[in-house]
């Protein structure tokens, strides 16, 4: 795309490749400039699979909306998200995510208004690893630790497993429980794992059921 790019520059092109990035996992942060090229030549008229066509369909600014968002950039964000609002149809499919989008900027500028002093520490082994370990939640004892993790498996069979979009592994939940010493036991990998799909804990009831 980035040769074809070279060869024919073009709005169309520039958007297509735009999208790609941002649905590229760490790659979402060289969309932005794509996108705003995009823009330029946008037609509410568009055939996806004309390889004539030069113009970006009025998605782009949602889009670009979206890689301005990512970068905290809220006012830029919101401008866009609103100007696909005014400029899509009715029944645009990502109408109500751009709604949603701009809800998202007002909570933004709320929360930047007001930051709160966070300090996070590692816990260290056993329980991070030199992968992705994240969402931490204590059960209502503090003696049982639930997180969800990308690492590689006990097992390993899910070492060859990867999602696309990130090219890391696909999420798996953990349990660990605490000692009477106050030290956490190497995690355990919950039996209601699947290989390459994910599973992430985001919060535990009082009688330790995930959801």
């Amino acid at each position: 795309m980035k040769e074809l790019l070279k060869e024919r520059p073009n709005a169309n092109i520039s958007y297509k490749l735009g999208r790609s990035y941002l649905n590229y996992g760490d790659q979402r942060g060289r969309a932005l400039p794509h996108l705003k090229n995009a823009v330029k030549d946008v037609k509410k008229i568009y055939d996806p699979f004309s390889s004539d066509f030069k113009s970006a369909p009025i998605e782009a600014y949602y889009y670009l909306a979206n890689a301005f968002h990512l970068r905290t950039e809220i006012d830029s964000a919101e401008f866009y998200y609103k100007k696909f609002l005014d400029e899509a149809s009715k029944k645009q499919y990502l109408k109500p995510m751009a709604t949603r989008g701009i809800e998202m900027c007002a909570t933004a500028r709320k929360l930047i208004a007001n930051p709160v002093d966070v300090v996070i520490t590692p816990l260290g082994t056993p329980i991070n690893s030199t992968f992705s370990d994240y969402t931490p939640l204590a059960a209502f004892d503090e003696n049982t630790l639930y997180f969800t993790s990308r690492r590689v498996r006990p097992d390993q069979s899910n070492e060859s497993s990867f999602e696309s979009q990130t090219g890391l592994h696909f999420e798996d939940i953990y349990v660990s429980y605490k000692t009477q010493q106050g030290d956490w036991l190497e995690p355990e990998l919950l039996n209601i794992n699947i290989v390459d799909q994910h599973s992430s804990v985001v919060s535990v009831s009082v009688d330790r059921e995930l959801l």
